[in-house]
């Protein structure tokens, strides 16, 4: 199985690797620290899924570097590429229980009512990823069932 998180909390990705190379024999992970070197990945290869996070920098950040702009749903651009571009199916894993940019504000819930309905046959999930809690791993673990 291949593959591909997009995430920029080295914290976190670790967290999702480990996780995943428990989980899963001879798994195959690729990641991506930005909207942009995401989408990149995620257009140019072929992955078994993808796990989204929902806010991104524009550019991987470099020591002293803000990374360009901060996408707060980056996440959903990028899915919005994927589907036009590719069959990738994704899930979306965020530690963020609002969200909010210039032009609309949404919690978690409305969020997730949104991207799964509008990406209803390619989106596998949103899913809330607590670092004191396990949840998110039984829910992916769930997923992953039916991939």
């Amino acid at each position: 199985m291949k593959v591909l998180i997009v995430e920029d909390n080295t914290h976190k990705l670790h967290r999702i690797t480990t996780f995943l190379h428990k989980e899963i024999i001879n798994i195959k992970i690729e990641t991506a620290a930005s909207f942009t070197s995401g989408k990149k990945k995620a257009i140019e290869n072929s992955y078994d899924f993808v796990i989204l996070d929902m806010s991104l920098p524009t550019y991987e950040k470099k020591v002293g570097e803000s990374g360009g702009r901060f996408r707060t749903f980056g996440g959903e651009e990028i899915a919005r590429k994927i589907v036009k571009k590719t069959e990738i199916k994704f899930l979306f894993l965020t530690q963020y229980k609002d969200f909010s940019d210039s032009t609309k504000t949404l919690d978690f819930q409305s969020l997730k009512e949104e991207l799964v309905s509008q990406f209803r046959e390619r989106c596998l999930g949103f899913i809330y990823y607590d670092s004191t809690d396990s949840a998110w791993k039984n829910e992916i673990k769930e997923i992953i069932k039916n991939v």
